[in-house]
């Protein structure tokens, strides 16, 4: 058991020696792809399909790692929401998400800025995003599903 706990990350604690402020979890943004394998050797809380919630040995700060169906390149590492969650269960996965979803869109897209016209759904009071009928919550539905935005749970929204 000893030489399991050495070489996974997942019995390992917050380290006492680290000093305050001195773990980069504070300054890291809200989501960003993984780029180095560090933040996949820290402590492992929860696993599910594509997606685990991980701790940093530095801090104890909870991060999402999660493997997005339309992200070729890898994992990315998202703070979940809302702050302090340690069970997937607890994620909200629309606002965790959110930012890395918009920063995709903006890929395809462009600058993704409103326009006068408001979003083509019936009922929907928000303004369209420009070269679209639809605004930044609709388009998040249409691309990548309801449950990863706003709108999710809205009654009278049945076109998307």
């Amino acid at each position: 058991m000893r030489i399991f706990a050495r070489f996974s990350g997942i019995f390992t604690g917050v380290n006492p020696n680290q000093t305050p402020g001195s773990c980069p979890c504070h300054t890291r943004p809200d989501w960003a792809r993984i780029t180095d394998d560090e933040p996949l050797t820290w402590a492992v809380l929860e696993s599910g399909e594509w997606e685990e919630v991980r701790q940093c040995p530095g801090c104890g700060v909870n991060w999402l790692v999660t493997w997005p169906d339309a992200l070729e390149g890898g994992a990315i590492l998202c703070r979940p929401r809302p702050e302090g969650a340690d069970r997937l269960r607890l994620i909200d996965r629309g606002e965790t998400l959110r930012g890395y979803l918009v920063s995709r869109m903006e890929e395809h897209m462009g600058d993704l800025k409103e326009d006068k016209n408001r979003c083509a759904i019936a009922g929907c009071p928000r303004r369209a995003i420009r070269r679209t009928q639809y605004c930044l919550d609709h388009l998040i539905a249409q691309r990548y599903g309801r449950q990863l935005s706003r709108v999710a749970h809205d009654v009278d929204d049945d076109v998307l």
